[in-house]
Protein backbone atom coordinates (compact mmCIF):
# COMPACT_ATOMS: atom_id res chain seq x y z
CA UNK A 1 0.00 0.00 0.00
CA UNK A 2 1.30 3.45 -0.93
CA UNK A 3 -0.01 6.97 -0.51
CA UNK A 4 0.33 7.90 -4.16
CA UNK A 5 -1.77 10.94 -5.00
CA UNK A 6 -4.27 10.41 -2.18
CA UNK A 7 -4.20 12.49 1.00
CA UNK A 8 -2.22 11.13 3.93
CA UNK A 9 -5.48 10.93 5.88
CA UNK A 10 -6.91 8.47 3.35
CA UNK A 11 -3.68 6.48 3.22
CA UNK A 12 -3.55 6.41 7.03
CA UNK A 13 -7.11 5.15 7.27
CA UNK A 14 -6.50 2.40 4.71
CA UNK A 15 -3.20 1.46 6.34
CA UNK A 16 -4.82 1.22 9.77
CA UNK A 17 -7.51 -1.08 8.37
CA UNK A 18 -4.85 -3.43 6.99
CA UNK A 19 -2.71 -3.16 10.13
CA UNK A 20 -5.49 -4.78 12.14
CA UNK A 21 -4.87 -8.00 10.23
CA UNK A 22 -1.14 -8.37 10.94
CA UNK A 23 0.58 -9.31 14.22
CA UNK A 24 3.24 -6.60 13.99
CA UNK A 25 4.35 -4.22 16.71
CA UNK A 26 4.30 -0.45 16.45
CA UNK A 27 7.91 -0.17 15.24
CA UNK A 28 7.26 -2.40 12.23
CA UNK A 29 3.93 -0.72 11.48
CA UNK A 30 5.48 2.75 11.62
CA UNK A 31 8.31 1.62 9.33
CA UNK A 32 5.91 0.21 6.74
CA UNK A 33 3.56 3.19 7.02
CA UNK A 34 6.38 5.67 6.45
CA UNK A 35 7.77 3.60 3.60
CA UNK A 36 4.49 4.02 1.73
CA UNK A 37 4.30 7.80 2.13
CA UNK A 38 5.09 10.19 -0.72
CA UNK A 39 8.64 11.50 -0.71
CA UNK A 40 7.68 15.09 0.09
CA UNK A 41 5.77 13.97 3.18
CA UNK A 42 8.69 11.78 4.27
CA UNK A 43 11.03 14.75 3.91
CA UNK A 44 8.93 16.87 6.27
CA UNK A 45 8.65 14.04 8.78
CA UNK A 46 12.44 14.08 9.13
CA UNK A 47 12.26 17.28 11.18
CA UNK A 48 9.55 15.96 13.51
CA UNK A 49 10.06 13.84 16.62
CA UNK A 50 9.99 10.10 16.01
CA UNK A 51 6.55 8.72 16.79
CA UNK A 52 6.31 5.94 19.37
CA UNK A 53 3.09 4.47 18.00
CA UNK A 54 1.20 4.22 14.74
CA UNK A 55 -1.46 6.39 16.39
CA UNK A 56 1.16 9.16 16.60
CA UNK A 57 2.70 8.52 13.17
CA UNK A 58 -0.49 8.89 11.16
CA UNK A 59 -1.50 12.34 12.51
CA UNK A 60 2.08 13.57 12.01
CA UNK A 61 1.97 12.51 8.37
CA UNK A 62 -1.46 14.08 7.93
CA UNK A 63 -0.20 17.40 9.35
CA UNK A 64 2.80 17.33 7.00
CA UNK A 65 0.64 16.48 4.01
CA UNK A 66 -1.84 19.24 4.89
CA UNK A 67 0.99 21.78 5.13
CA UNK A 68 2.31 20.72 1.74
CA UNK A 69 -1.19 20.95 0.24
CA UNK A 70 -1.72 24.45 1.64
CA UNK A 71 1.66 25.54 0.33
CA UNK A 72 0.83 24.26 -3.17
CA UNK A 73 -2.47 26.18 -3.06
CA UNK A 74 -0.62 29.42 -2.30
CA UNK A 75 1.42 29.20 -5.50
Amino acid sequence: LRQGSSPASTYGYEFRQLACDVPWGDAALIDKFCFGLRGDVKDLLLIMPDPATLSEAIPQAVRCDNCLYERRQEK
